[in-house]
């Protein structure tokens, strides 16, 4: 049974780097640090991004690095051990205030949800576990409000959405339980409202469920895939990744499906977009590398690479 949030630390103390971590350089403006970023990050109101990326072990660890392309840092760094069920995360997601970041890992037999410190200085490290269903818990968000974590579950037999209370993560309640694949959820500025890509209706496209008044709204129909939904911090724009031109891009439109744009048009894949908290820059991942641009595709800035 889940504790309270409280009763759920455990300590850790992990003195050592992560596998992941290849090269110590870091820095803007091209010497980007050395990287191979797996999904969706995230960006703290401070200018710092959460992203996961593979370790030597094949785990995926979590880093931060700033805006810029330095001050990178590990915050699941690895206890250099033949024990793998110890360490390692992905999916990272800050806290509004930007000091914790909820994360899914697998520490045991399953993928779960864990809440770590935004800090790499606060040791020792505090870990704490959120859930601990047998099913496997994947892509935690935060609401902007702080009181809830949306997440994807398969603990039913295919993936829904749930939400859960921060306060007590024992409260986890589905968005909605359709036997479609849904996953990579995201909130409205209010936390009343939750995005998500969803193949019911044929093939992926993005979604609204209010979660007051339990109203379901299709907010793309195209052919192709949407998906990875990115609600902005004013609650205008929805941007979202779609392969409707061809390759992979990031587009945008308005939550009632209206306006839907073309942000960037390169030849690599684009995808994962999430928002800085004042809305006036965005963090994607491009090939597999962490990138920040204006929420127009504009001023683009790699700031990972690999050899």
């Amino acid at each position: 049974m889940i504790r309270k949030l409280a009763l759920l630390a455990v300590v850790l103390i992990i003195p050592l780097t992560a596998a992941g971590l290849l090269s110590g350089c870091s820095g803007s403006g091209g010497d980007a640090a050395f990287f191979t970023v797996s999904e969706r990050n995230s960006f703290a109101g401070n200018g710092l991004i959460a992203f996961a990326s593979f370790g030597g072990n094949g785990l995926r660890y979590i880093n931060t690095i700033n805006e810029r392309g330095g001050s990178v840092d590990t915050l699941t760094p690895s206890d250099n051990d033949e024990d793998l069920l110890d360490e390692g995360g992905f999916n990272p997601s800050f806290s509004p205030d930007g000091a914790l970041v909820a994360i899914a890992s697998r520490r045991g037999p399953s993928n779960d949800l864990y809440l770590i410190s935004a800090t790499v200085g606060d040791r020792p490290e505090r870990l704490v576990q959120l859930t601990t269903d047998a099913g496997s818990d994947t892509q935690p968000i935060y609401s902007p409000v702080g009181d809830k974590i949306a997440f994807t579950t398969n603990r039913d037999g295919d993936n829904n959405i749930y939400v859960l209370t921060v306060a007590d993560p024992t409260v986890q309640t589905p968005v909605d339980q359709d036997p479609a694949n849904d996953q990579w959820a995201c909130f409205d500025p209010t936390g009343t409202k939750v995005a998500f890509q969803s193949d019911r209706a044929g093939n992926t496209d993005i979604w609204i469920k209010d979660l007051t008044s339990g109203t379901l709204t299709q907010v793309t129909t195209s052919p192709s895939r949407d998906e990875q939904p990115a609600w902005s911090p004013d609650g205008s724009t929805i941007l979202f990744t779609s392969n409707r031109a061809g390759d992979f891009d990031l587009w945008s439109v308005a939550p009632d499906g209206t306006g839907s744009t073309q942000i960037t048009s390169d030849g690599r894949s684009d995808g994962y977009p999430q928002w800085r908290p004042d809305g006036l820059r965005i963090t994607f991942t491009r090939d597999r590398q962490a990138w920040v641009a204006d929420p127009n595709g504009a001023n683009p800035e790699q700031l990972t690479r690999t050899f």
